[in-house]
């Protein structure tokens, strides 16, 4: 098995830790800069259908969302698409929107909330698909594969409503941790107002719950496993809309530049399709997925095997898309819809 050879060789210092920085890619740092040039830079790869893979570089963070991707190059998607990839892995969500901008690498995959920002702040990125999802789960104190909101055992906090006027920790400010949870508790009857969020890394959350500088928590996996192993109890998961109205909160995304958009339609048609069959793959065989999570992240083989994964889907669900754009302008994420002409690609 190829992949799994050049991966272990490839990331054998990723460690753990870097994965809990970037944590499912909801971090609000991709777009942090000024920059609208869209740089055609860099090695173009050769078209689909000349006989030849044509190589592209993916700029992604070595997280759960990926494992999709991982699994459809060692099951041969990308090769029947024509393609070979080559991972650029970086640790911040900045660098990933950077490599795509200057042409380092021709896709990337982000969390949504930050990708949005970067079109709101003038960045031609396209998205060509979904990366992963969360969809609530059937009772409102399971973990699920996006987020929930995490309190300490002890706590007189018993339902959302008593969160008004907490402070809660999140990874970073105005992104979607931050939009899952203000959505959650507005939609269940408390005012996301009242509330302090304070941007506390994961791997530090659990700590700052103990020593009582927050109220609350809003981790991902692993660090929800982590949270209610040390005795911390699940409030409720962090699902912004009705269930019966918006089924997917998007969690991450892959998307390119419009200027590689625009010159390799054939390659990024070819991404898709392989992303898509990668997607429907680890749907159908989560225990493959778990088995490749500790390949290329570092989490170990039995927390793999307990997190609880978030939905790959094979569609996009552009409903989804615009209730959580129209959510961040509400909120005051951006400033208002994206140009959806531009922003998705057919």
């Amino acid at each position: 098995m190829r992949v799994r050879t050049v991966l272990s060789r490839r990331l054998v210092a990723v460690t753990s830790a870097a994965v809990l920085l970037a944590a499912c890619g909801t971090g609000g740092s991709d777009a942090t800069g000024g920059e609208t040039e869209q740089a055609a830079e860099g090695a173009q790869p050769d078209a689909v259908g000349d006989g030849e893979l044509s190589t592209v570089r993916v700029s992604l963070l070595p997280t759960v969302t990926k494992a999709p991707m991982y699994l459809g190059m060692e099951k041969g998607f990308f090769a029947e698409e024509g393609l070979n990839v080559e991972e650029n892995v970086v640790q911040s969500g900045a660098a990933v929107t950077a490599a795509v901008m200057s042409g380092e690498a021709h896709f990337a995959s982000s969390a949504l909330v930050p990708t949005v920002t970067a079109a709101d702040k003038g960045l031609d990125v396209r998205v060509v698909m979904t990366a992963a999802s969360a969809t609530p789960p059937d009772a409102p104190t399971d973990a699920y594969g996006d987020s929930v909101i995490i309190v300490a055992e002890d706590s007189d906090i018993q339902s959302i409503a008593d969160l008004n006027g907490t402070t809660i920790a999140v990874n970073a400010l105005q992104a979607g941790l931050e939009l899952a949870v203000r959505g959650t508790v507005d939609r269940l009857g408390g005012d996301s107002d009242t509330i302090e969020f304070l941007p506390v890394p994961f791997p530090e959350m659990v700590t700052a719950l103990n020593d009582g500088h927050v109220d609350a928590i809003a981790p991902l996996e692993p660090f929800v496993s982590s949270a209610t192993a040390a005795g911390h109890r699940v409030l409720h998961h962090a699902f912004p809309y009705d269930p019966d109205e918006t089924g997917e909160f998007v969690n991450s995304v892959y998307f390119t530049s419009g200027v590689y958009a625009d010159e390799n339609p054939e390659i990024v048609a070819a991404f898709r399709r392989a992303i898509e069959r990668s997607n429907a793959y680890a749907e159908e065989h989560p225990d493959e997925v778990r088995s490749m999570i500790p390949i290329y992240t570092g989490i170990s083989e039995e927390v793999a095997a307990k997190i609880a994964l978030p939905s790959y889907p094979s569609v996009m669900d552009l409903d989804a898309y615009r209730a959580e754009i129209e959510l961040m302008a509400y909120y005051g994420f951006i400033s208002g819809p994206v140009d959806e002409a531009r922003f998705y690609l057919d």
